[in-house]
Formats: C-alpha cells, structure tokens, sequence
C-alpha cells in the first residue's frame, strides 16, 4: 500500500498551477474537486464554520460546545451508515439527541448553510485553471459533501464560477463516494462512457482524489497550495 502511495505521490504532486494544463496531454475530459480546489473557507480548520453556527442561531450554546456536538453527531451518522450521508441526516441525529439546541433540523441545516456561504472564498489560480479547461475541454465537478448538489452550485456560482453545462456530482446526492472510485464511476457513465485514460481529475486529497481515480482507472494531479515543487 505504501509503495502504491509513493508512486502516486511521485506522479502527481509536482503540478500547481502552471503546470496542471500540461498535465491534461491527450486526455478530453477534465474533472476538478470542489472544496480546497476550486474553493475553500476563510478559516485555518473548517469546523469553524460549526462555530458560526452556534454565534449566529444558537445563543444558549456556546460555540465550543456546538463544535464537538456538530463533530461527534457526524461521526456517528457516518458510522452506522452504509454509504454517504447529508447534512439532513448530520442535523436531524443533532437535534435528536440534543433538544436543548431548541431548533429544528431544518433550522440547524439553514444556518450552516448561511454561514458556509459567507465563509468561502474562490481560488484565484484554481479559477484560471477551471476556466482555460472550460474553455479546452469537457469539464466536470466530482465533489466528495454532505451538503446538496444546490448548495454546492450556488457556493461556486458566489466565488465567480460560470457552471453553465458543466455537471457537478455529488457524493450526497449519489450516495456514494469518490474514495471507493465508485462516484467516479458514475461521472464516467453519464458523461458518455469516456475512456477513463481520457479523463484526468484534479483534486486536493490523496485519497479521495488521486487514489479514488485510480480505482476508476481515471489519471489524477494532486492540487497543493503554499508548496512548491521544482
């Protein structure tokens, strides 16, 4: 396993952003992750969007407190699910097992919302990329969130991103991830059944990204910021 995560390494880390078009080669098709590629939040660790939740709609919770409570409810629902859970399922086991949050799931699922959107930002250089792709091949987000594909649109759409006719698959909404390669699948399928050697992705995540490609047989380049690589 280690050797086939060196030689992942080895073959895709040296790409930032002027050299991840000459990555492409031959290939027609390019996918793109979505968070910490195309965009991120304004926050070192992004369970500070759970802190913004409890400031913004929980008063009577103090945003630590709603920080490892929103944390464990996840881990939970991930556990005892089969495969990708939403944020409905993450809201619903919160108020569930804390009714002394006093709001609905509904409620609870709003007001992350609202506090992802005003905590994410674009990639400037990720979004010259996104758009010389656009503009040279068929392009694609493949995103592993429990937020809805909606919400994934209009978070894009706020950092300047034009999606008209590009397609977005979501790991909430297939229920599946890219991790097991099987989210992949599915975007290869309903992209027409490219060769997947004619498909490239470019992600953040080792795992999800580069090793979940090479499940679907699809070429991968790692995205990393703040690290130069000769």
């Amino acid at each position: 396993m280690l050797g086939a995560l060196l030689r992942v390494v080895e073959t895709t880390l040296a790409k930032w952003p002027d050299q991840l078009m000459a990555s492409v080669g031959n290939a027609d098709t390019v996918t793109f992750d979505v968070f910490d590629t195309l965009i991120s939040r304004r926050c070192a660790n992004p369970v500070a969007v759970f802190d913004l939740v409890a400031r913004k709609g929980l008063s009577q919770i103090d945003p630590v407190t709603y920080r490892r409570m929103r944390i464990d409810a996840e881990r939970s629902v991930r556990k005892a699910a089969s495969g990708e859970v939403t944020l409905e399922d993450i809201t619903s086991r919160l108020v569930r097992e804390h009714p002394e949050l006093g709001v609905s799931a509904q409620q609870l699922m709003d007001f992350e919302i609202e506090s992802e959107r005003e905590m994410t930002v674009p990639y400037p250089e990720m979004h010259e990329v996104f758009e010389s792709a656009r503009r040279q091949y068929e392009v694609a987000l493949i995103s592993d969130m429990y937020l809805r594909r909606d919400v994934l649109l209009d978070l894009l759409e706020r950092d300047g991103y034009d999606l008209r006719g590009v397609p977005l698959f979501v790991s909430s909404d297939e229920g599946v991830t890219k991790r097991t390669g099987a989210l992949f699948g599915i975007a290869l399928e309903r992209l027409g059944n490219p060769s997947a050697r004619e498909v490239i992705h470019f992600g953040d995540s080792l795992l999800s990204d580069c090793l979940g490609a090479r499940k679907a047989g699809v070429r991968a380049a790692l995205v990393r910021r703040c690290v130069h690589v000769a």
